[in-house]
Parts: structure tokens; C-alpha cells; sequence
């Protein structure tokens, strides 16, 4: 896993919407939880801004910053009434369609973001 550099996510951001990622504008608001929802929201909603990233690299870094945002969530708010925990396992689920998933990096990515 390569984790993308923060000027390939500053390119990204370019004419951010995420109106349709139906969520408490709020929540993009709080600058202590903003940065990995951000960036979970444009690996998941804009994936071809990424377009020099491969897919499954794509996936791991979206998995990565979901799950420090629900981390950081659960920091600060106490706990998850926004029921991230389904939502990450959504995610985990989604990794199934690669046949070249190393389940490794994301027990790794599990372990350092808890």
C-alpha cells in the first residue's frame, strides 16, 4: 500500500460536492474530524481525480482514512451513533472484488489507526 500524498489530494479537491454523500454538513465542518472524512469522501465519491493510483491502492487509502475519521470520531463524540462500524465492514466488504487484496495491509491499517 502506498499512501497517496496530500498534494495529489489537494488537486483532488477541486470543485468538491458532496451533497450526495448524504451526511451532517457539520460533520465537515469540525476541523478535528475533517481531514480523513475529506479524504475518504473523495477516494469514494471522485476515484478517477485519482486517476494515476490503481484501483486496489485506491481502496486500501479509502479504507485507511474511513477508518481514522471513525476513530477520531469515536474520540471526540464518545461513540458511534453514526453506526461507522457497519459502515467500515461495508468497506471490508467491498475488498472482496479484488483478487489481489492483501488482507494483511488492511489487519495493519486496523491495528495502527485503533
Amino acid at each position: 500500500m502506498k499512501i497517496i500524498e496530500n498534494g495529489i489530494f489537494e488537486t483532488a479537491r477541486h470543485q468538491n460536492d458532496f451533497s450526495q454523500a448524504n451526511m451532517n454538513d457539520e460533520l465537515l465542518c469540525d476541523v478535528r474530524i475533517k481531514e480523513p472524512l475529506e479524504k475518504y469522501l473523495l477516494l469514494t465519491m471522485f476515484p478517477n481525480r485519482f486517476e494515476n493510483e490503481n484501483l486496489l491502492n485506491i481502496y486500501y487509502n479509502r479504507f485507511y482514512w474511513f477508518n481514522k475519521f471513525r476513530n477520531d470520531y469515536i474520540y471526540y463524540y464518545g461513540d458511534d451513533n453514526l453506526n461507522l462500524e457497519q459502515q467500515r465492514f461495508k468497506i471490508l466488504e467491498e475488498g472482496d472484488r479484488f483478487s489481489d487484496i492483501d488482507w494483511n495491509i488492511i489487519e495493519s491499517i486496523q491495528n495502527q489507526n485503533t
